[in-house]
């Protein structure tokens, strides 16, 4: 397997290295308008303890906006919508936003640079909000929406801590968030062993002004987390 990896392309090994971007729902591809958002947020501990992502020496012990992504009516998240449209250098257009988006949606993986993460979820998620926003209406959203809410605090507050030693159901997730914002939102896990799994994302459903919260549509995704009711999730430290 090892010998196969090193005769993959560079663009292989670059479309490898952001697999990780893609949601476990399936995706829709065609130009289609949008019926809500997700913002969606990661749980930097989790994402950090994967072996093949390689994260900056101190990240944050928090949540970290992954991206703000269009989504269909059902929930399904969606991608590439405009491949004539994708650009290729957002440097120049994101300047003035630069210093807040290093606050709100930092980069902490040392393989990609701060512009090809940004680029990277424009081209493949916020493209789709051209039917309705701009680019630059898009970034001020993730800032301000990110910016609103504190998801830690948000489970702290409902007796929800970081560590090892201790594990949750998938409802004292939702419900801690839905106590605070009001509407139902996703949760998705990483696999952890046989009987436990890591709290990976939280997704938080928006409407298609990215103003409001919606609750998230009704999904039988369990986006890796265990169907099983009893306490098996895991907020590491």
């Amino acid at each position: 397997m090892r010998i196969f990896v090193y005769l993959l392309s560079p663009l292989a090994l670059l479309l490898i290295r952001f697999s990780f971007l893609i949601p476990f729902r399936g995706l829709t591809q065609a130009p289609a308008p949008y019926a809500n958002f997700q913002l969606v947020e990661t749980w930097a501990p989790t994402f950090c303890s994967q072996p093949h992502i390689p994260c900056i020496q101190h990240f944050p012990r928090t949540f970290t906006l992954h991206g703000l992504w269009p989504a269909d009516a059902n929930g399904n998240t969606l991608l590439r919508c405009s491949t004539s449209r994708r650009d290729k250098d957002i440097q120049t257009e994101i300047r003035a936003l630069r210093s807040q988006l290093r606050q709100v949606w930092p980069n902490i993986r040392t393989d990609i640079t701060e512009d090809i993460f940004w680029q990277h979820e424009w081209n493949e998620h916020g493209i789709c909000s051209l039917t309705r926003m701009t680019k630059m209406n898009y970034f001020q959203a993730a800032i301000r929406e990110t910016r609103r809410i504190n998801l830690l605090t948000i489970l702290q507050n409902a007796r929800i801590v970081p560590g090892s030693h201790i594990a949750y159901t998938k409802n004292q997730f939702e419900n801690a968030v839905r106590n605070s914002i009001g509407t139902y939102i996703y949760v998705s896990c990483a696999r952890l062993n046989n009987t436990h799994v890591l709290l990976k994302e939280l997704f938080i459903c928006l409407d298609d002004t990215a103003t409001r919260y919606i609750n998230c549509p009704a999904s039988t995704s369990p986006r890796g987390c265990p169907r099983a009711r009893g306490p098996n999730i895991i907020l590491p430290s």
